[in-house]
């Protein structure tokens, strides 16, 4: 199973020569080597925001990778969630966008969607919530079923799970480097 997860608040376009196999294990090298300077944040479960979605675990879905797609995650910050699926075996370079699922952030008080990535142990989406107050932030999973609120956290805009299924972030921020 293998998926690249891009997290902005505007699509970008896709070129797969950037994603071959080279950079990408070239770019987790680099990240691994970012956390080990910055310090690795780890989430603090607590309880989720009275007004989250009652959504429970086995609810939400996994996002299908048998096809080693490329996701995309791309928030209009505020007002809705949009995941996309980019199909890149037709033209590698002009990568088109199929919309998977959307959701709408304003009536769960979500201000954005953030440090987004694929747990490889369950299959599902997972991210950093930050909410309308912009200074409280949850870790959530995503599916089309909805958005579940799993703890709150530090907002972070740089994530990824290791093959382990271990969530590593940096904390938005952080001055480090």
């Amino acid at each position: 199973m293998s998926m690249t997860i891009y997290t902005n608040t505007k699509p970008v376009p896709f070129n797969a020569r950037t994603a071959s196999t080279v950079w990408k294990n070239l770019f987790l090298g680099a990240l691994i080597a970012l956390f080990a300077i910055v310090g690795i944040a780890s989430v603090s479960l607590s309880a989720a925001p009275a007004f989250a979605q009652e959504v429970e675990v086995a609810d939400i879905s996994a996002v299908n990778c048998s096809q080693n797609q490329v996701i995309q995650v791309v928030n209009d910050v505020g007002v809705q969630l949009n995941v996309f699926e980019l199909d890149v075996s037709a033209d590698a370079e002009n990568a088109t966008a199929n919309a998977m699922f959307s959701h709408d952030l304003a009536t769960l008080g979500i201000h954005e969607i953030n440090g987004a990535g694929v747990n490889p142990k369950d299959g599902k989406l997972y991210g950093s919530a930050l909410m309308a107050d912009r200074e409280t932030a949850y870790s959530v999973r995503i599916g089309p079923e909805g958005i579940e609120f799993l703890g709150e956290m530090d907002f972070t805009f740089i994530a990824d799970f290791d093959v382990n299924g271990r969530y590593y972030y940096v904390p938005r921020g952080t001055q480090r480097v």
